[in-house]
């Protein structure tokens, strides 16, 4: 059971805007870094090739760059965000009008994606990413988390963990 948390696997996770705001500014603090490394580059050694590298710095700091700003204006534009794990339904509000609503019959396992540090939640439309910014959560906690609401939905609490698929 999670530190904290109440005994039933249900409840609405909000959105951490801490973690978002941390993680925008990593990304900013990125794309400022690889700005002056492309500077640097280009100094140092003047050719083609080198211009080449060093335009590629630029175009990956622009998408940094991009995904501050669009952490920022999700941030400030007003819209519910937040996790609603639910005994029937697992249910993501992001901003948009209709919350993504996925029903536990549906859901094939939950696992950690190691690679993108996100929660993995199978079901038949694809998986589904959810990242470690609800409700203060760390990664591993919230997979707990989601797992144990899919179990408890399924009513096999006292099974074994579904792992991925």
């Amino acid at each position: 059971m999670l530190r904290g948390m109440s005994d039933g696997p249900y409840r609405v996770l909000p959105l951490e805007v801490q973690a978002v705001r941390d993680a925008s500014y990593l990304r900013l603090g990125g794309a400022i870094v690889c700005v002056v490394m492309a500077a640097w580059l280009a100094m140092i050694q003047p050719s083609w090739r080198i211009g080449i590298f060093a335009a590629l710095g630029v175009i990956v700091a622009a998408f940094w760059v991009r995904s501050f700003l669009m952490s920022r204006r999700r941030l400030n534009d007003g819209q519910t965000r937040q996790l609603a794990l639910e005994p029937g339904q697992l249910q993501l509000h992001d901003g948009g009008d209709e919350p993504l609503t996925i029903a536990w019959e549906a859901v094939r396992g939950v696992d950690v994606d190691e690679d993108r540090l996100e929660v993995r939640v199978h079901h038949p439309g694809g998986p589904l990413y959810i990242e470690p910014v609800y409700g203060g959560l760390g990664v591993y906690e919230l997979e707990e988390l989601v797992r144990a609401a899919f179990e408890a939905s399924r009513g096999d609490a006292g099974a074994p963990p579904s792992g991925g698929v």
